[in-house]
């Protein structure tokens, strides 16, 4: 008989000691699970700080072209650089002269107004175009990135530009990465 004892309890540690495996194994698992949602989340994120580094740096760019662009067309530098808040893309810029550099100009997508106005236009995406504000091309897409730049005054010999770029992340939290830069004009020969 009491070997018939000691096979019974033996029996009840197995079923206890299969349950606490099963809870152990549940409870990894399900923090692997978690660690890998976090991961994606955060690649996410990452994902979207170097989309609006690369849009905030391009906003920067297209304003030194327009001021290139002065140089190779034998105006001053800062010729119509007026100050104030824009939404510009190469698309933009390219097929619209000199609208974005001229305040009295009302069309959309160029200029916003003072220093104080922010983009609340989306940018588009195609692969052909990059990113733009052309709505009427159907192979464009809405991204949730909006982009403003600023020209801040006085506009002198340098050109002072601000490029900011917001977005509201997947959990509805407004997100933002601002560049600045000094645009000198070019020594004389």
């Amino acid at each position: 008989m009491i070997h018939l004892n000691s096979v019974k309890s033996r029996g009840g540690q197995s079923i206890v000691e299969a349950v606490i495996a099963v809870t152990a194994l549940t409870i990894a698992f399900a923090g692997i699970l978690a660690l890998i949602n976090r991961s994606f989340a955060l690649n996410q994120v990452i994902t979207d700080q170097n989309i609006a580094t690369y849009l905030a740096v391009e906003g920067i760019e297209i304003v030194r072209n327009l001021a290139d662009g002065n140089i190779i067309q034998s105006k001053d530098f800062n010729d119509n650089f007026n100050s104030g808040s824009f939404e510009v893309s190469y698309l933009t810029v390219l097929e619209a002269d000199d609208t974005f550099i001229d305040p009295d100009n009302k069309d959309p997508g160029l200029y916003l107004g003072g220093i104080g106005q922010e983009s609340n236009t989306p940018l588009k995406f195609n692969r052909n175009d990059g990113y733009n504000y052309d709505a009427a091309s159907p192979t464009n897409l809405e991204t949730r990135f909006m982009r403003t730049i600023k020209i801040i005054p006085p506009v002198g010999p340098n050109i002072h530009v601000q490029s900011i770029v917001k977005w509201i992340t997947k959990g509805s939290q407004s997100s933002e990465v601002m560049m600045e830069a000094y645009i000198f004009e070019p020594p004389t020969s």
